[in-house]
């Protein structure tokens, strides 16, 4: 539902009095709203599936960042000897 009131005067500035802002007064009434709840027990297979889930979740994650670990621990000890070669030279002088 919408209803307004419409209220006008002129600006006490427009008369060579004293200036006046311009203005817009909203005013809104919210009626309360009910809410109704209710509980019902969770099942056994919901818990079941909800602890699977956060399991598979870590195990995934896990592997994740095993992959990440040995993809960067190749490619450290493919560029090994190239490094112990640069040292080699350092040393030698």
């Amino acid at each position: 539902e919408f209803s307004f009131t419409e209220h006008t005067e002129p600006a006490a500035g427009a008369h060579g009095g004293r200036r006046a802002w311009a203005g817009v007064t909203l005013a809104f009434e919210l009626s309360p709203i009910a809410v109704v709840t209710s509980v019902q027990p969770r099942l056994l297979l919901d818990l079941l599936a909800s602890v699977t889930a956060i399991v598979g979740g870590g195990v995934t994650i896990a592997m994740l960042v095993d992959a990440c670990v040995h993809s960067l621990r190749d490619a450290v000890d493919a560029r090994a000897p190239r490094l112990e070669r640069w040292g080699a030279k350092l040393h030698a002088r």
